[in-house]
């Protein structure tokens, strides 16, 4: 995922180190896209089908997705009692299919112990991206950019 180029300014102006990416999400590839068995069936059905089109593509997204489990464990781990997490997310689309993020993090939480209470849908005004861009660079082929976040709220069962 490209979060680098939009974070790289920002940094700089922190100082922190120029070697950040190597610490992002994903920033380490799996093996395989059937490497790790995460929770979630509607990710490995996003999966399949991109690693049809693109095998190291579909490596790329289960390294994402592997690395986010990861926080999402320790997340789940310091909430105490029956508390709430509040997640926000966006789905981007990689080769032409939309990951569902919000029901990937809904999955990942209810399988360390919470209830997925409600996802609320809010478009995205002000943001900084173009409206469309071209993912495959080709020349007329235009796919819409991310237009909504969604706020996933779950209770940690007690």
């Amino acid at each position: 995922m490209a979060y680098e180029q939009f974070s790289k300014l920002s940094l700089k102006w922190l100082r922190i180190d120029d070697k950040f990416e190597k610490n992002l999400l994903g920033a380490k590839l799996r093996k395989s896209a059937d490497e790790e068995n995460l929770p979630s069936d509607v990710l490995y059905d996003c999966v399949l089908q991109i690693k049809r089109e693109d095998e190291k593509r579909a490596r790329e997204v289960i390294s994402f997705y592997y690395d986010l489990f990861l926080v999402i464990k320790e997340i789940s781990r310091k909430v105490k009692g029956k508390g709430f997490v509040v997640f926000v997310v966006g789905n981007r689309k990689v080769k032409g299919i939309e990951l569902p993020t919000d029901k990937i993090c809904a999955d990942f939480f209810i399988s360390f112990g919470f209830n997925h209470i409600k996802t609320f849908v809010r478009e995205i005004s002000n943001k900084r991206m173009p409206d469309k861009n071209s993912p495959s660079n080709l020349p007329g082929r235009k796919s819409d950019t991310m237009k909504y976040e969604f706020v996933v709220v779950l209770k940690k069962k007690g």
